[in-house]
């Protein structure tokens, strides 16, 4: 074994310990490597782990695994740092492979199809390289717990995979490329699973109603369709997942009526909910909310036809942040949302918001808050002496507490634009409140 992590080498390892019998183990994580290891260290027979993890300077290409490697072999871990160009086709020799981390680099070209024969595999993550093309067939993968394939140009279906073979499979992240086609039903009946994240990319059509509502996952704990093409109602058997603690649905088509009161009911391990540019009407009052409704972390409700504020968000006290942006929701905004402490970033841009009453204390950590397009009116006032972003425009706003200028220092966009009259100018008013 040899295991030289956390070290500045600045260099490559010395092609002499391809003399060291029986090697094991080669560690050289986080230990400033600039040239590929020799390749002759990657045919010891003996070797069964290959740590080069975390040398974000290390370019080149990984050698060819010759066959009398397959013999040892079992944890391949490149991950963050500039390797590149095409993963060998030898690949497919190593049979005792149960982890091949890769993620971070530069891989690119299309994943070698022979990959999907090595039946011991337990953990692959190849996240964040440039692989392309459609994803190799898993099915052979019995042993599979951990897929994730998210920042890629990955496209075409996940059609080649019979997922419902997988039955250890305990983590699916194929979010952030260009997947296409239908979700299969398959996927959803794995009880093994508690991760699924498919976002951002271009799966279509329903997610027929007969499909989620097979579910039967009760480990489920994150499940992420956003910014897809999907389609149809949402079934109600998604809420009966007790122990999802994200689900986001956010920017696809579906359509329908939810109402939250009810359907969030007993999810108390509930911490993200993203439900935004959607068809869907929500009801979010408040009526029948116990001790069983979730403390939210994360709350998406844009453009989800809002006519009123959320109700149950009076009793929320560790949000932290909320979108209620492109809703039709008018009057005041609630005193009572400043109160909710944990609250760092609001959007409630393009709404129908009139009045704007500043908090009793100005205790609040709010950074981030996004105003424009309302219709609110008077004086601006101190919010947050913690924002680094503050969005006004497009209001009708007509003067500027004359203390704002003071609560500034963490400022680094504000925006008064499209006023009925510009307030103060700011430097003006931090001047005169310095004074």
């Amino acid at each position: 074994m040899i295991r030289v992590d956390y070290n500045s080498l600045s260099g490559s390892i010395s092609e002499s310990f391809t003399g060291v019998t029986n090697l094991t183990t080669l560690s050289v994580a986080v230990s400033n490597l600039t040239r590929m290891v020799p390749g002759k260290l990657f045919q010891l027979p003996t070797l069964r782990a290959i740590d080069l993890s975390t040398n974000n300077h290390l370019y080149g290409t990984v050698p060819p695994f010759y066959k009398n490697l397959s013999l040892s072999l079992e944890e391949l871990i490149l991950d963050n740092t500039k390797l590149s160009r095409l993963l060998p086709s030898t690949t497919m020799n190593l049979k005792r492979l149960r982890k091949i981390d890769l993620s971070g680099c530069k891989f690119q070209g299309s994943i070698p199809s022979s990959m999907g024969s090595l039946s011991l595999l337990e953990e692959m993550d190849l996240s964040a390289n440039q692989f392309s093309g459609p994803t190799p067939s898993f099915s052979s993968m019995k042993n599979i717990k951990s897929l994730k394939f998210e920042q890629n140009n990955l496209n075409g279906s996940i059609t080649a995979t019979d997922w419902g073979e997988l039955l250890k499979l305990e983590v699916l992240d194929m979010s952030n490329n260009t997947l296409d086609g239908s979700i299969l039903t398959s996927l959803f009946s794995l009880t093994s699973l508690h991760t699924i994240d498919l976002g951002q990319n271009k799966f279509s059509g329903k997610i027929q109603l007969n499909e989620l509502a097979r579910i039967t996952s009760s480990k489920l704990e994150t499940l992420d369709l956003s910014s897809n093409d999907l389609e149809g109602t949402v079934p109600n058997s998604i809420f009966q997942l007790r122990e999802l603690t994200t689900l986001d649905l956010s920017s696809n088509r579906f359509y329908g009526k939810l109402k939250l009161s009810e359907l969030l009911q007993g999810l108390n391990n509930l911490k993200t909910l993203g439900l935004s540019h959607n068809n869907l009407s929500i009801n979010t009052d408040s009526y029948g909310v116990n001790s069983s409704f979730p403390q939210l972390q994360i709350l998406y409700l844009a453009s989800s036809n809002l006519h009123t504020v959320p109700g149950f968000l009076k009793n929320q006290t560790a949000l932290t942040n909320l979108d209620l942006s492109k809703n039709q929701i008018s009057g005041g905004v609630p005193h009572w949302m400043w109160r909710i402490d944990s609250l760092l970033i609001l959007n409630l841009s393009y709404n129908h918001f009139q009045n704007l009453e500043p908090p009793h204390t100005n205790k609040s950590k709010l950074f981030f808050l996004d105003l424009q397009s309302n219709n609110l009116q008077g004086q601006v006032p101190v919010i947050s002496s913690n924002i680094v972003l503050l969005d006004c425009s497009s209001n009708n706003f007509i003067s500027i507490h004359p203390d704002f200028g003071n609560h500034l220092s963490e400022a680094m966009f504000l925006s008064f634009s499209r006023n009925w009259q510009h307030p103060c100018n700011i430097v003006q008013c931090h001047k005169a409140s310095a004074s």
